[in-house]
């Protein structure tokens, strides 16, 4: 289970043109590099699913062995990196970078079509010099993108980062959204212990893994024109700065087996929660990006009206789900307040235990009460319930003096039935109105 997502670089400060988010400085990025393009997300997926292929080990053993010895220089050791690569099918050579007035010479990448779809940065040793591998291939990425981002703006330029330092290997993501981003997706040391199969298998796959990404950038970009698109992007509407999601497979009868829409604009500055329309009708929705969610307890509560009607649910890889809902907040809805009657606390109360079912974060901004002086409420946020008895919390349980939450409730633990009865009553004890 993976810890709730909050963002550094959030809109609100996505409006200084020289932040480059790079994982560095706690700066972790807007959003995630692998909801911006599908083939990091596969890149994510084969690493920890693809068999390892007789061929991948072999690169495997050949890259560990080569890299575990001791190199006079940095030059050394990137020549010896790239006659590893080449052995094992993936031709990398050097090249020049002329931009914006900058010049600097590539240690060895890949290019189609003039644009660089994998950048390799060796250095020599751990600490060996005062240059930082990453940050200099990310600064390689930016000034060879930078033109053809002037051309094309509805285009991220999807590349592999690939950083050689020691014995150590690192693979990023990057993309041009409004500015250049990046991200890294794994990391290993190459010199493991010959019996240590764990390691090997998996360097094996993650080697396997940059095989299938480097052909499918190598698609993409043979088949990308200057302002070409993935074939499910609206092309009125793409904008490099979402997600590249763009439809959904519907739940609703009502609708198209497949719904295309586009964004409108960021929900929540501390969730992946974007306003996005429907293209063929203008129907306002909120489509949601999570690790965890339970479709279960939200089915449920939607089907008893206390939640936002779900219209669609997919896994999309990298072990990201996407949640696409009615969009409440535009619709007479507002933050738990003393408007709650005492019949629709009680009914939170039992709803939980009858159903088997638990909510856990039951705090303000998860309950809504609608505007239409009845005084009944919705539910959102079921990123962590679940069935009582299986529902755990994640990693790093936000909790404190301005979040309240049970003793008990603690990362890896069940979440109990009364977790969200003693937070509906510190909530109400927030809020009080005479109960």
């Amino acid at each position: 289970m993976l810890a709730p997502f909050v963002p550094s670089v959030s809109p609100k400060n996505q409006a200084d043109a020289r932040t480059i988010a790079w994982s560095r400085l706690g700066c972790t990025g807007s959003i995630p590099i692998t909801l911006y393009h599908s083939v990091f997300r596969r890149f994510m997926d084969d690493c920890k699913l693809c068999p390892a292929h007789p061929t991948d080990n072999a690169f495997a053993l050949d890259l560990s062995v080569g890299m575990s010895r001791t190199f006079a220089d940095g030059e050394a050791r990137a020549t010896e990196s790239r006659d590893i690569f080449q052995r094992n099918g993936i031709y990398l050579s050097k090249s020049t970078i002329n931009s914006k007035g900058a010049e600097c010479i590539t240690d060895v990448d890949i290019q189609v079509n003039g644009n660089r779809i994998v950048i390799l940065t060796v250095r020599n040793e751990l600490c060996g010099s005062d240059s930082e591998p990453y940050g200099e291939s990310i600064l390689s990425y930016m000034h060879s993108t930078w033109p053809a981002t002037e051309r094309s703006t509805m285009f991220n330029f999807p590349c592999l980062i690939i950083t050689l330092f020691g014995a150590h290997i690192s693979f990023s993501g990057a993309v041009w959204t409004d500015r250049p981003q990046c991200q890294i997706l794994s990391t290993l040391p190459l010199f493991y212990h010959q019996t240590d199969q764990d390691m090997h298998i998996a360097l094996a796959r993650r080697l396997g893994a940059l095989r299938k990404a480097i052909n499918s950038l190598t698609q993409c970009y043979l088949s990308a024109s200057p302002s070409a698109l993935p074939l499910n992007y609206p092309k009125d509407y793409s904008d490099p700065c979402f997600p590249d999601q763009h439809q959904y497979q519907s739940l609703d009868s009502d609708m198209p087996s497949v719904v295309r829409y586009h964004y409108l604009r960021w929900h929540h500055s501390n969730k992946l929660v974007f306003v996005a329309t429907i293209v063929d009708t203008g129907e306002e929705i909120c489509v949601k990006f999570v690790h965890q969610y339970s479709r279960t307890v939200h089915k449920k509560c939607a089907s008893m009206g206390i939640a936002p009607r779900l219209r669609g649910f997919e896994n999309i890889g990298g072990g990201w789900k996407m949640v696409v809902m009615a969009c409440l907040l535009l619709n007479g809805t507002s933050p738990f307040s003393a408007e709650l009657d005492d019949k629709s606390l009680v009914f939170i109360k039992i709803f939980g235990k009858r159903a088997n079912l638990v909510h856990e974060d039951v705090r303000e901004k998860n309950v809504l009460v609608r505007a239409n002086g009845d005084a009944s409420y919705v539910l959102i946020d079921f990123d962590w319930a679940g069935i009582v008895g299986e529902a755990r919390y994640p990693i790093n349980v936000p909790k404190g003096k301005d979040l309240w939450r049970p003793d008990d409730a603690v990362d890896g633990e069940l979440i109990m039935p009364e977790h969200d009865i003693v937070m509906l009553d510190h909530l109400c004890s927030m809020h009080p109105h005479g109960w």
